[in-house]
């Protein structure tokens, strides 16, 4: 990876309109803030968001959504019976094809929220800021990844409250969201976590975390570290990166 590039100059015009992209992504995500809302997610929703969250940064493949499902409301299901046989069943149709090291997480993330929630994986976050939230999931097992988007999601749909004023967009921010912003921006490799910080807040002062989730998916499906599919990328139009090498297509 290159390090950061010396006097990085970004034009506010090109800041706002990459904002302008992802804002239209966050729309056909449904993760625009709901502001002054409240939700309460059910249990077996909470566990599912937990275990999605977990494949999702993880990239594991393909994951059959029933299976998941089922493993959700059984993880809820053993804490309250303390049944474990449907558990285990579900635990092994969801594991199908895993690496042994994705197994062995998810099962410590499994048994966390099943001995240590009460099979609740909501209440490692409710009633919490999202730093603290964060810092539950990552202690679950969730991983680094998985838990910062997790609660930008809870936050996106009101089941966290958003009182850190944009500082949970501190927490370091994915490779994939570093790179895509590098490479539209500044029209290098990398930046640093704390410009990354910068640039989010100045697309939305209010609530950068609102950009992670379109950032990080146009970084792991377009923006790639190798194999670049620019032609298809939402932000083609806007990219310095691009425009450097297709000087005609211009920005």
């Amino acid at each position: 990876m290159e390090s950061e590039p010396e006097g990085v100059f970004v034009d506010l015009q090109s800041i706002h309109a990459v904002r302008e992209v992802l804002g239209d992504l966050c729309e056909r995500q449904q993760f625009v803030a709901v502001k002054r809302t409240r939700r309460r997610v059910d249990e077996v929703e909470a566990n599912y968001l937990a275990l999605a969250h977990f494949f999702e940064a993880r990239r594991s493949g393909y994951i059959d959504l029933e299976a998941l499902t089922e493993l959700a409301g059984a993880m809820l299901a053993a804490a309250q019976s303390k049944g474990i046989g449907p558990l285990n069943d579900s635990f092994g149709a969801v594991c199908e094809g895993l690496p042994s090291r994705s197994r062995l997480l998810l099962g410590s993330l499994v048994e966390h929220i099943v001995n240590d929630q009460d099979g609740q994986a909501s209440s490692l976050w409710e009633g919490k800021a999202p730093m603290g939230a964060r810092r539950q999931l990552v202690e679950a097992g969730l991983g680094e990844n998985g838990s910062r988007r997790l609660v930008n999601h809870l936050i996106s749909i009101g089941a966290v409250k958003a009182t850190c004023g944009g500082k949970c967009v501190n927490a370091r921010p994915s490779q994939a969201v570093l790179r895509t912003l590098a490479r539209s921006l500044t029209g290098g490799e990398m930046i640093t976590p704390e410009m990354a910080t910068t640039f989010l807040k100045l697309m939305d002062p209010e609530m950068p975390w609102s950009v992670d989730l379109p950032l990080f998916m146009i970084g792991s499906t377009f923006c790639r570290r190798l194999g670049t599919t620019c032609h298809s990328c939402p932000l083609v139009h806007h990219c310095v990166a691009h425009a450097a090498v297709h000087p005609s297509h211009g920005l």
